[in-house]
This record gives C-alpha cells, sequence and structure tokens, in this order.
C-alpha cells in the first residue's frame, strides 16, 4: 500500500535528473500513480554533496545545472515503486525557481523535449 497522498510533491530521480511532480492520485490496485509534472532539475556539473553547504537539493541542482518548469505539460501515469517523497526543503526552493522561471518566459517546447528525454531513460 502507498504512502502517497493526493497533492503531495514527489519526484522520480534518474542519474543527475529529477522529476519533481504533484500527485493527483493513487491507483492503488494497480500501483500506479497519476502524477502532474511540475519541473525537471538536471545536474550538469560534478558538485559533492560538502560543496552544496546544507543547502535544499533542489537549489543545490538549480546552481549547478538547469531547471525546466513543465507548465502545461502532460500528466504522467507512472509506476508507483520508481517514486519517492520531496522533502519541504527540496520543494519549497524549487517553486521559487519556477517562478522565477515563469515570469521569465520558458521555451515550452525545449522544456517538453527534456521531459521526454527523461522518461525515455526509464523505458529504452
Amino acid at each position: 500500500m502507498s504512502t502517497f497522498q493526493p497533492h503531495q510533491i514527489v519526484y522520480l530521480e534518474k542519474g543527475r535528473s529529477r522529476l519533481y511532480a504533484e500527485a493527483i492520485q493513487i491507483v492503488a490496485d494497480r500501483a500506479l500513480c497519476w502524477a502532474r509534472p511540475l519541473a525537471l532539475v538536471e545536474q550538469t556539473l560534478d558538485v559533492a554533496p560538502s560543496e552544496t553547504h546544507g543547502q535544499p537539493l533542489a537549489l543545490a541542482f538549480s546552481e549547478a545545472g538547469e531547471v525546466y518548469p513543465l507548465v502545461d505539460g502532460p500528466d504522467i501515469l507512472w509506476p508507483l515503486e520508481h517514486f519517492k517523497p520531496a522533502l519541504d526543503t527540496d520543494v519549497l526552493p524549487l517553486l521559487e525557481l519556477m517562478h522565477q522561471e515563469k515570469s521569465e518566459g520558458c521555451d515550452r517546447s525545449r522544456t517538453h523535449e527534456r521531459l521526454q528525454q527523461f522518461i525515455r531513460q526509464f523505458w529504452p
């Protein structure tokens, strides 16, 4: 049985990338989560944990990489076993970064392309 609840922020992680999403519905009998992607955070530089100086992970990732806000993107139906709960200390700075990106405008085609590339890493 899943411990996730609707509206909870969760993430998928693959390599140096994390996809943060809002759990919309848990389909317990099929072990799936209907999730709405919020942002893809990709770490592009090698940053040791000691170099982040106690910063929240999402902020540390963003300073050494890219944050792609996923505005008006597609929802995903994904196996529950791949999701992990996001910590408040990760999500709050991430939401601020996403807000800044939205106000500056973002290239939606580029962010959706990055999301597709991330998903393909799970399903080769």
